[in-house]
């Protein structure tokens, strides 16, 4: 984390280092100041995947979000999945668990039978993995809330 901030205090505009330091962040549980750094990137990229998502999943994943928290959560992950027009399987699996938590477990269901189609043709069993836990949740109108997982790491 030092290393990125090293970097930020001379390339404040560095994206690579502020998406890094954000999720690190949200890594070691500090959510609040890794969300200060996802929205400093969205502020410089409003289109950026990975920081929409990343700051989606922070959001939605949180078991003591407030309403208006889990609106943004599903915004953020709308506006991904729209730039990645739904081929994207991590963006959807955020979509996913951003309508979960806003208590649409139909639609989250699926949706996470598109991110297993997307999953399966590209051979990726981690996500795979991931989709059965998340659909036992959904099952049972239970939100994601493992906020361990960020979109586009194996730290999900």
């Amino acid at each position: 984390m030092e290393q990125c901030r090293a970097i930020l205090e001379y390339e404040p505009h560095n994206m690579s280092a502020r998406l890094l330091l954000g999720r690190l962040l949200i890594k070691y549980q500090k959510f609040d100041e890794g969300a200060k750094e996802l929205e400093a990137a969205l502020e410089s990229q409003p289109e950026n995947i990975q920081a929409l998502t990343s700051l989606s999943w922070m959001l939605a994943t949180d078991p003591k979000g407030d309403d208006q928290q889990k609106s943004r959560a599903l915004a953020l992950a709308s506006q991904a999945n729209e730039l990645t027009q739904s081929q994207d399987a991590e963006v959807l699996d955020v979509l996913a668990v951003a309508h979960a938590c806003n208590g649409d477990f139909e639609l989250a269901i699926k949706l996470l039978e598109q991110v297993k189609s997307i999953a399966d043709s590209s051979n990726n069993r981690e996500l795979l993995s991931l989709i059965d836990q998340q659909r036992l949740s959904f099952d049972l109108k239970q939100p994601w809330t493992n906020r361990m997982r960020q979109p586009g790491t194996v730290l999900y």
